[in-house]
């Protein structure tokens, strides 16, 4: 074996070793954003690559990015004593959207990394996004909204369809999420955005 398939080996167990800790970490980050909003989980999806592939799925046919499902993916929670397909006025779905890379664009073909630019001029961060009923609505959280739905390009931003849904929406790097007070001061800012475009609400 050469020396430099060596190193770059143990390169790579070093790598797989950061990748977990940083998982673990997000992982945490997205719990404790999600409990300042007493919700109940939902749904998990990659949001620039597909699911990871069941066990009958041939791999070596699928995209490498297909096996790092956490590297761009949205959590999906909604407000306690909701469900997915029925909601009234006051009911909210709330979305955790992590991009480990924003360095990452596919125009259908799978993305080479070696072509990205420099990690060091690249970001990562975590969106967070919440859409709200103001009228009574039947529509699928998931199918009907947010993979539906454009985010909106402001902050703010009210649908005509579905009507009386409204959405707001704030990105924060992970830089701000870096330790639990970070965090709970983060969930505050969001919650101030909320009651500035939805003061019916007491979010804080």
């Amino acid at each position: 074996m050469s020396s430099e398939l060596t190193n770059t080996l143990v390169d790579v167990r070093k790598a797989y070793r950061l990748v977990y800790l940083y998982q673990k970490n997000i992982l945490s980050t997205i719990d404790r954003f999600a409990q300042e909003f007493f919700c109940t989980f939902y749904w998990w999806t990659p949001t620039e690559t597909a699911p990871p592939p069941q066990r009958g799925t041939d791999i070596t046919k699928r995209w490498a990015w297909d096996l790092l499902p956490l590297y761009s993916t949205a959590l999906l929670y909604y407000s306690e004593g909701g469900q997915p397909d029925e909601h009234s006025p006051g009911e909210w779905l709330l979305a955790l959207h992590l991009t480990t890379d924003d360095e990452f664009e596919s125009d259908g073909e799978e993305p080479n990394p070696v072509n990205f630019g420099p990690a060091e001029d690249s970001g990562t961060s975590i969106n967070v996004t919440l859409w709200y009923c103001k009228k009574a609505m039947k529509e699928n959280w998931f199918y009907g909204v947010w993979n539906e739905l454009e985010y909106p390009d402001e902050d703010y931003c009210e649908y005509e369809s579905p009507e009386g849904l409204v959405c707001v929406q704030k990105n924060f790097s992970l830089n701000e999420l870096e330790n639990e007070e970070l965090i709970v001061k983060a969930t505050k800012d969001f919650k101030k955005l909320l009651t500035s475009h939805i003061p019916t609400e007491e979010w804080i």
